[in-house]
């Protein structure tokens, strides 16, 4: 259905001059972020939530290299009611507020204290940025994070089998800040221009060294080499009926309704020894 497009992304493609015009459905109605975007064109029946993140694709900013910038943004509905639009939005615009300043600083503090944590160094900053930059492949990002990510675990398997829970806490607290950082950055960007080729470098980095530090990816490794297993055992535990019921639904052609089916119970005990 996309001539010349296989293997690319769409998300690309669309940012450039072939393409003008992009049919979506859910993957792309809530998650594409493409600030070249200025029309929308709506055929489906939107509410809630859905209605504001949908129709916010449009509210990306955008200046062209010449300088001109994104001025108006339209959007032609062909199945809501303007009134049910509105009450979607309203709860957002009229109630949702900030208790305090956001203060620019921030990023710099955070900054600041990520380099402290001895997680990563400049110059493994600057190879990740110049490989994303360049568009270098994913083996080039791998390589350009991997050290970085073998400190953290290091360290966290390090703390986990020494009960050393101060520095659970301090690599925990740094997982925290990463993540906190690169919102901070995303949001607070589209509204300072810092000017920093350095923090947006370890934006980059931190973006990706975030995946690679989520807390399911840390334990300690336990030894199971002397675990043998020397029994298991099934269990019958008798058979359960599944009625569905009364068939309910669209009314058409007579269909045979679900027949219950009979499904046999059995739970499974093992033992295993330590040698």
């Amino acid at each position: 259905m996309n001539p010349g497009l296989r293997g690319q992304d769409l998300r690309s493609a669309f940012a450039g001059s072939g393409f003008r015009i992009m049919l979506v459905a859910n993957k792309f109605q809530t998650g594409f972020d493409q600030p070249l975007l200025s029309a929308m064109y709506v055929d489906k029946k939107l509410s809630g939530v859905t209605a504001v993140q949908t129709l916010s694709r449009l509210n990306r900013t955008y200046r062209t290299p010449s300088g001109i910038e994104k001025q108006k943004t339209m959007v032609l509905d062909f199945v809501n009611d303007a009134g049910d639009i509105k009450s979607s939005f309203e709860p957002y615009f009229a109630d949702v507020h900030l208790e305090t300043e956001t203060d620019p600083n921030l990023v710099h503090d955070l900054a600041s204290k990520l380099d402290q944590a001895g997680i990563y160094t400049g110059e493994e900053v600057d190879a990740l940025a110049e490989a994303w930059v360049g568009r270098k492949g994913n083996n080039a990002l791998s390589a350009a994070i991997g050290p970085a990510k073998c400190r953290f675990r290091q360290r966290y398997q390090g703390a986990i089998q020494s009960d050393d829970k101060t520095e659970i806490g301090v690599l925990d607290l740094f997982r925290k800040d990463v993540g906190t950082f690169v919102r901070l950055y995303d949001f607070m960007s589209q509204i300072v221009n810092y000017g920093d080729t350095d923090l947006e470098k370890r934006s980059i980095f931190l973006r990706l060294l975030e995946r690679q530090i989520q807390p399911d990816s840390f334990s300690a490794e336990v030894d199971l080499s002397g675990v043998v297993l020397e029994e298991i055992k099934q269990v019958d535990r008798g058979t359960t009926d599944i009625d569905l019921g009364a068939r309910k639904g669209l009314k058409g052609s007579p269909v045979p309704g679900p027949r219950p089916r009979r499904i046999r119970n059995w739970s499974r005990s093992r033992r295993s020894s330590n040698d």
